[in-house]
């Protein structure tokens, strides 16, 4: 077997264990919750091109992950969200897959594109984001494609036309799972730094097949906002309005929000910062590849996201990876400094700091799971226990080893296998560690109770949009019901109506002498605190005309 396929293969393994292995423990969040809805009403309506959510047009994002999922949902039902994860998980083991041929194009040495690939498997969002079935790991995961053949297109000497088509499907599809989002976050960067970097003689060489490249970008991107435009212009123009007013005024940070970034590479975060800071790591990474065009990437990417009002730290996943890919050349520097003992002060301490750290979290975290299983009862069993508490003292007690001997690739595996031993043996229990609240209870029961299933949902009060987990979790379409002073049901009964407080304390005098009520009862969705978000926590009673009404 080849050095490559060896390498690949390492990396088949680490991203199966860091995305997929026990992928269904916590429920869906709201971004998932918004696809997998959008998705289920797909399947109820059959109407792939104008999706709703909750019953009302759902046209802020495109479709293609939502296409996914209902695909997903048809195959496999609705039930198991592991199942549903999968195609997140197999769009970011692509991710992986891009960046490790990226690399391979960049250098000619055989350790940086199992670093690279590595790094990004387990930075922190990369990870999360591949864990949850939402826009951003399709449209960046393409993106990285298109990025690795148009450079790859960019330098070769004829003309590149298989390459340019290529990135003309993957900017396309990139576009339809979350519109211009990648275009403007890993792309625009990429093409800053390049032709800064590299100039731009390749791109005047290749012009004819980036024209065909464009041309398959518009065919690919453009016929679904078309087609909605058509079909419904007064919505289109208010959600491009509502979206255009979002990125202004909403979740609005100051311009420097974001320059904490290497924090949400996780356990990277020590060497992503080294690696980006100028004057220290420019001539080091310069041995080993082309480190203006490295930084560039990075830094062009945090100043265009950092000059938006509108800052989430969701919105720095594509910056972690030219992220990671810096960081795998100053690893890669660490492994030939402290072997040619080449190495400086700074480079000691901050690799020492470095490893003894995740040493310590490795010596820690089972301590930590043992004590929580201890306080709350998790049912952890003695015999798991142990076996958490041999194996991640087993990995620390390699990781100082190897930071004491100054070995950076084994410190540097080291740390992968430890969060792929995290993904095994402690993200099980990961939810009990989150549930701190006595009184969750799923709304998932509601899916399958029969006496509900012919029912209309309504909820006493506004659907606000948080409430969209609700909606995923029962099953069912739920509708704004104002209950205040009601007289009557807004549909024939019997329907279901969700209220905060007991419903006798909902419903006046009078409409509770027409009808009566059976509890099916107190649902709270909230995993921390009790009395937390106050609209998952809801009384569920089926409402019913009395028997000797007219």
């Amino acid at each position: 077997m080849s050095r490559e396929n060896r390498q690949l293969l390492a990396l088949l393994v680490i991203t199966f264990f860091a995305f997929m292995i026990h992928n269904g423990v916590l429920d869906a969040n709201i971004m998932e919750a918004r696809n997998l809805v959008t998705a289920r009403e797909i399947l109820q309506h059959h109407n792939w091109l104008v999706p709703t959510m909750n019953g009302v047009l759902r046209l802020e994002k495109p479709p293609l992950p939502t296409w996914i999922a209902a695909i997903m949902m048809q195959l496999f039902g609705q039930d198991s969200l592991a199942i549903l994860r999968i195609p997140a998980a197999l769009s970011a083991m692509l991710l992986v897959f891009f960046l490790f041929k990226l690399t391979k194009e960049l250098t000619r040495d055989e350790h940086l594109p199992l670093l690279a690939g590595g790094t990004v498997a387990t930075s922190f969002y990369i990870f999360f984001m591949a864990r949850t079935i939402t826009w951003d790991i399709f449209c960046h995961s393409f993106m990285l494609g298109a990025i690795w053949m148009l450079y790859r297109g960019w330098n070769r000497k004829e003309q590149a036309w298989k390459e340019f088509t290529w990135a003309g499907v993957l900017m396309g599809l990139s576009f339809l799972s979350k519109g211009p989002v990648s275009f403007f976050a890993l792309l625009l960067p990429f093409l800053i730094a390049f032709f800064a970097s590299y100039g731009f003689s390749g791109a005047k060489m290749q012009w004819k097949p980036l024209m065909v490249a464009l041309g398959i970008l518009l065919a690919f991107s453009t016929w679904w906002p078309l087609y909605i435009y058509f079909q419904h212009p007064e919505f289109s123009a208010y959600v491009a309005e509502k979206e255009s007013a979002a990125w202004m005024n909403r979740s609005v940070h100051p311009w420097y929000h974001y320059w904490s970034f290497p924090v949400q590479s996780g356990i990277w975060a020590l060497p992503a910062a080294a690696a980006v800071v100028i004057p220290y790591a420019r001539k080091k990474i310069g041995q080993f590849g082309n480190y203006k065009f490295l930084a560039l990437w990075v830094w062009a990417a945090i100043i265009l996201l950092s000059s938006f009002p509108e800052k989430k730290e969701r919105y720095l996943m594509p910056v972690l990876i030219p992220l990671a890919l810096i960081t795998a050349y100053y690893f890669r520097y660490l492994m030939h400094a402290f072997k040619e003992k080449e190495y400086t002060k700074a480079d000691s301490i901050l690799y020492s700091i470095q490893g003894y750290l995740v040493g310590v979290v490795s010596f820690a975290l089972p301590l930590a799971v043992i004590y929580h299983n201890y306080q709350y009862h998790d049912g952890l069993s003695i015999g798991l226990q142990i076996i958490i508490l041999v194996v991640f003292w087993a990995i620390g007690g390699y990781i100082v080893r190897s930071t004491y001997r100054k070995k950076a690739f084994r410190l540097w595996s080291g740390t992968v296998v430890m969060m792929l031993a995290f993904c095994l043996l402690v993200i099980p229990s990961a939810r009990n560690f989150f549930q701190k609240n006595p009184d969750y209870r799923s709304y998932n029961d509601l899916r399958h109770m029969e006496k509900v299933q012919n029912m209309p949902f309504f909820f006493n009060g506004p659907v606000p949009g948080k409430f969209i987990q609700v909606v995923w979790s029962s099953g069912h379409l739920i509708q704004y019901w104002d209950t205040s002073d009601a007289t009557g049901t807004p549909v024939a009964t019997p329907l279901v109506v969700m209220t905060h407080e007991p419903p006798q304390e909902v419903f006046n005098e009078s409409f509770r002498e027409k009808y009566d009520f059976e509890e099916l009862g107190h649902y709270d969705l909230d995993m921390k605190k009790k009395d937390g978000i106050k609209i998952f926590s809801n009384y569920v009673t089926i409402v019913r005309m009395k028997q000797n009404m007219p």
